[in-house]
């Protein structure tokens, strides 16, 4: 069987992507099949396209001004990457060509790859209604200079609620579960030692949300103007997807400003998260809830109840998880800690999500 390489339905056109030199990832989305013969003259360099052994010849692709161009694709490099690692960069690339040509091969007979939106929307959401879970875990840690220090861990259950709308609009019903664990017995915090200070402080379970979010027909999120009761400033930047084989990445960052009453400067979140999945997955037209897990970084500055005042420093967060289907899959060590620092929520956590959104105090 040849793959139609022509079709749209077979490859995703993005927008300008980095193109990496070996020993770093590389992110070629969307090359087909080829082997490339790179020359550069002063102004121009050119790529051939080896002809492969399929029924008809792949149309060629050309490198101009140092700008790699194929099938609608748009890849650029910086002179110094060029003349540092060309010779090198035609296996790689050629690598990376051959091993999506054969994603899109394996892929053609189930299903066109979807487009970003739904690709994303299928990984981070779920394309029809109802409730997704998320579980995170990883250790949070204060930051001062270049010293990290672990402090406890963070155990995070989200519960979320998908409702569409006619228009392919949708909202988002979301609360955030947090759990503080002693990094030692793993067991909820009710007090904790502040390693900067040497205060020992109360630690209270201090649920985010619930919230509702609203979304536009291409994902994008209507961004909020409060938070808790606080005034919030923020932005979010998906980036289109990475695929390499049958992996598919997204990364997806955001920053707010939340004007907590009472705190001279505003508390800033930087997150960062990169959502993994299956491309077999995603590209299965009866999939509506595409499998993924993520992996997740923040930055923020001090939470208020620590007492850091005008310290220096911030905290830190590097934290892996998944996405399931029900609250029963959520790991059992999480529910059952949960059920001991808020039974209310842990025995109908569903209902939770009608509840008042809780006041924001971090």
């Amino acid at each position: 069987m040849v793959t139609d390489v022509n079709s749209p339905l077979n490859v995703t056109p993005l927008p300008d992507r980095k193109l990496s030199l070996p020993g770093t990832a590389m992110t070629a989305t969307g090359l087909t099949r080829h082997a490339l013969h790179w020359q550069q003259t002063q102004q121009e360099a050119y790529a051939r396209p080896v002809r492969t052994t399929n029924e008809r010849p792949l149309p060629e692709c050309t490198y101009h001004e140092l700008s790699f161009v194929c099938y609608g694709f748009k890849l650029t490099m910086d002179r110094r990457q060029w003349v540092t690692g060309a010779a090198a960069s035609v296996v790689a690339v050629t690598t990376a060509a051959e091993a999506l040509a054969s994603a899109a091969s394996t892929h053609s007979a189930a299903g066109a790859i979807p487009d970003a939106r739904t690709l994303f929307r299928k990984l981070r959401f779920r394309t029809d209604d109802g409730l997704i879970f998320w579980w995170l875990e990883g250790p949070k840690m204060g930051q001062v200079g270049p010293t990290l220090t672990p402090i406890y861990t963070n155990s995070v259950g989200t519960i979320q609620r998908i409702r569409h709308s006619p228009d392919g609009s949708f909202e988002m019903a979301s609360l955030e579960l947090v759990l503080s664990l002693d990094l030692e017995t793993g067991e909820p915090l009710e007090s904790w030692k502040n390693p900067y200070t040497g205060e020992t402080l109360p630690v209270r379970f201090n649920p985010l949300g619930p919230s509702v979010a609203r979304f536009r027909p291409d994902n994008e999120r209507i961004r909020p103007d409060m938070i808790g009761g606080a005034p919030i400033e923020s932005s979010v930047n998906t980036h289109p997807p990475t695929i390499v084989g049958d992996d598919v990445f997204v990364l997806d960052e955001s920053k707010a400003r939340v004007f907590t009453p009472g705190r001279e400067k505003p508390f800033e979140v930087n997150d960062l998260a990169v959502y993994h999945g299956s491309l077999a997955n995603l590209s299965d037209p009866d999939v509506t809830f595409g499998e993924a897990k993520v992996f997740f970084a923040e930055v923020t500055g001090w939470q208020r109840w620590m007492n850091m005042g005008d310290r220096p420093g911030n905290l830190t967060s590097r934290l892996s998880g998944a996405k399931v289907r029900r609250y029963e899959d959520l790991p059992e060590t999480w529910r059952s800690k949960l059920a001991q620092v808020a039974p209310q929520i842990a025995a109908d956590p569903i209902a939770a999500l009608d509840r008042a959104e809780a006041k924001f105090n971090r």
